[in-house]
């Protein structure tokens, strides 16, 4: 099978990136163009609201930097969802209605990729069929449940039509990142300071000639992040 090019996507609690990576390696980071102009992060944030269209009212969504515009222009008739992810995990969430609609979390993560992708679409004119997925170590919440988590994700990304879906963990691939620039093996210490969790790991990292190896000799995180974390420092 020749190798194809992949979508890297990072689903973040704050903000969402992602790029291409064709087979040689070669990275196109995904930019959206809006009004603020082009930019590389999108807001994880989705806005809900109703619209008269040739007199039927009919129900809209945006998200991202148009989301946020949309909420700001008309908040008291929105309903601005933000930090979505912290939801993924918890069995105790099971759906929100928004526009007489129930919402599970696989709708609102579909819906966010949906449109994501299609503000993309100028770096991304269609999907690669292999998507590979950062994941925190440990999911944000009181007492999260990581299986359920990656079912929800699967199921959310199933009708866009990957073939090959992947996960990895978000402090390994940063720790990969760094390990480009080794000129001899390393034990790296990884910390991954997010808007929902503080995921940290250890890796050691084996360089002979051109072939790099990874170990990973460590993992933990804890559910506190963002604001949470400010608060505390």
């Amino acid at each position: 099978m020749k190798p194809s090019t992949a979508l890297g996507l990072d689903f973040g609690t704050t903000n969402t990136v992602g790029a291409l990576v064709a087979p040689g390696g070669a990275l196109t980071p995904l930019a959206i163009q809006s009004d603020s102009g082009a930019s590389e992060v999108f807001r994880t944030v989705l806005c809900y609201w109703r619209e008269m269209v040739g007199g039927i009212s009919l129900p809209k969504v945006e998200a991202g930097p148009f989301a946020v515009a949309k909420f700001l222009e008309e908040r008291e008739s929105c309903r601005f969802l933000q930090s979505i992810k912290t939801l993924a995990a918890s069995a105790a969430f099971e759906e929100t209605r928004i526009n007489g609609r129930a919402q599970r979390f696989e709708d609102l993560m579909g819906t966010f990729f949906r449109l994501y992708a299609g503000h993309a679409s100028g770096t991304m004119p269609e999907l690669p069929k292999r998507l590979v997925l950062g994941r925190p170590v440990v999911f944000a919440g009181s007492n999260p449940n990581a299986e359920l988590a990656m079912t929800r994700y699967r199921q959310a990304l199933e009708p866009f039509g990957f073939d090959d879906v992947l996960s990895v963990y978000e402090p390994v691939a940063a720790a990969y990142f760094f390990a480009q620039r080794l000129e001899g093996s390393a034990t790296v210490f990884v910390g991954d300071f997010g808007g929902g969790t503080s995921d940290f790991s250890i890796i050691r990292f084996e360089k002979s000639g051109n072939r790099l190896s990874a170990r990973p000799l460590g993992r933990s995180g804890v559910p506190v992040a963002g604001d949470s974390f400010d608060a505390r420092i």
